[in-house]
């Protein structure tokens, strides 16, 4: 499967999952919590960077950011 240039590393994601629930924050961009959609694109990333996924996306990463801070 092809990654594109906004997913996340390994080591990124485990750091997000220790303090965020990724689950919550799929909630607030429509993307259902249950399936594997959310995980899935945390690897390998969306094309449109305007569509659900591409927000959801700049918004962990922007969490993150804020994080590391």
């Amino acid at each position: 499967m092809k990654k594109y240039a906004n997913s996340f590393t390994s080591d990124e994601i485990k750091r997000l999952k220790s303090f965020v629930k990724i689950k919550t924050v799929a909630k607030e961009h429509d993307i259902s919590p249950t399936a594997n959609y959310a995980n899935r694109i945390l690897r390998t990333g969306v094309r449109k960077k305007d569509s659900k996924g591409g927000m959801f996306l700049a918004d962990l990463r922007k969490r993150l950011d804020n994080y590391n801070r």
